[in-house]
């Protein structure tokens, strides 16, 4: 059975998605906590950048954002 392209599966929950994020933070050397299948993005952000000082939350927040358009426009 295909899982279905909802939101939610397209940025955190599918293999290629977390693949993704696994890559993009090893290629900046962040240590961030990796998504999983049946985590929310909302709350997994929340959790990923809650060790950042505030100048450094803007810089993921910015990572998080371009990663996640860069995924929809990819599915869309």
């Amino acid at each position: 059975m295909q899982e279905e392209d909802n939101a939610e599966h397209i940025h955190i929950q599918c293999p290629y998605a977390r693949q993704v994020w696994h890559q993009c933070f090893n290629g900046l050397n962040l240590v961030v906590p990796q998504p999983h299948g049946q985590d929310n993005l909302l709350e997994w952000w929340f959790l990923a950048r809650s060790n950042f000082t505030r100048a450094n939350k803007r810089a993921f927040n910015t990572l998080v954002v371009a990663v996640a358009w860069s995924l929809w426009k990819q599915k869309t």
